[in-house]
């Protein structure tokens, strides 16, 4: 029997319309390390639950309903250890959805051994609002890895890949670019893409848009792309995002032009940190330099955010609980 054995790795979400990275961020640490997955569900019974699977040790990814609370409660009462995983634990409690989760996210940490978040930002938050102090545990490198950008296009052959719930940042990010009078190809990768099309529609002669619904294997599509856009809001809830589209997007070789934040400074070297059609300009200026930029952050990433490396963080966590 291997040390990670007893372990489950318990997932709440039901019917998700896509695979967000709460959720590869979860599945790729338990393959490689061996720990049987579960979706539990809120008619799900509890005890049952623990009877069938008898887990010595629950890591709880992010948590969709209040049934997940009641797992935890039995789990404690079964002398049964608990690592909660808090993505996008923002306090901005500003409708009932969030509320709650909010709740649950609190009531969860008071019954955990170990709480993790995907970043130093969410953590410092965390501990700002909470008597908790997360453990940082990112999101590994998702895609297959590209070869670096070469050369840059014009028109600029840019992308923008994301969940739906991102969808605000791109016209953020489009009108940036308008007001650079820079003429772009964009192509968006995302899902719930009836909406974002018609509000982006006939947006600016200077910018073609081409809408792809998210796949497997986007990397395929972004390939065709020299440069990633990353548009931020400046709020909580993209303070608390996980680093996952900076760290992929740097593995498949892109040059990246984000919106000026601190929750990503560990990347800066690798960037540019501005606005979106200020950068545009700055490559037309700079290639070269934005090239070597691309490689260095590939490297940065490969050596930081592999697989291997993030299961080691997780192996070390359960060894101090075990």
């Amino acid at each position: 029997m291997s040390s990670l054995d007893n372990i489950l790795w318990v997932f709440s979400a039901e019917n998700p319309i896509s695979i967000p990275s709460y959720i590869v961020g979860g599945i790729m640490p338990a393959d490689y390390l061996k720990i049987q997955k579960v979706i539990f569900l809120k008619h799900h019974d509890p005890l049952q639950f623990l009877k069938n699977h008898k887990p010595k040790i629950i890591i709880f990814g992010k948590a969709f309903h209040t049934g997940v609370y009641e797992l935890a409660k039995e789990a404690k009462k079964n002398n049964i250890k608990i690592i909660s995983i808090f993505d996008d634990w923002h306090f901005e409690n500003n409708n009932d959805l969030s509320k709650e989760r909010s709740e649950i996210n609190l009531n969860l940490s008071k019954l955990s051994e170990v709480i993790v978040s995907k970043t130093k930002a969410s953590s410092e938050l965390i501990s700002k609002n909470t008597s908790f102090v997360p453990k940082i545990i990112p999101d590994c490198i998702r895609y297959k890895t590209l070869n670096p950008i070469n050369d840059f296009s014009y028109p600029f052959k840019i992308c923008w890949f994301g969940n739906y719930t991102n969808h605000k940042t791109i016209l953020k990010g489009l009108k940036e670019i308008k007001d650079s009078e820079l003429k772009v190809d964009l192509q968006i990768i995302t899902n719930k893409i009836e909406k974002i099309k018609s509000l982006t529609k006939n947006f600016d002669k200077n910018i073609s848009i081409n809408f792809f619904d998210w796949s497997i294997d986007m990397h395929d599509k972004i390939e065709k792309s020299d440069i990633v856009i990353l548009p931020l809001l400046n709020n909580n809830n993209s303070y608390v995002k996980s680093s996952n589209r900076v760290v992929d997007s740097l593995n498949m070789g892109r040059f990246i032009i984000i919106n000026e934040n601190e929750q990503f400074s560990e990347f800066k070297n690798y960037c540019y940190f501005g606005n979106i059609g200020d950068g545009l300009k700055w490559i037309k200026k700079n290639k070269e330099i934005s090239k070597q930029m691309v490689k260095k952050g590939q490297e940065y990433v490969l050596q930081n955010y592999n697989l291997q490396k993030i299961c080691e963080k997780w192996k070390k966590i359960i060894s101090e609980i075990r």
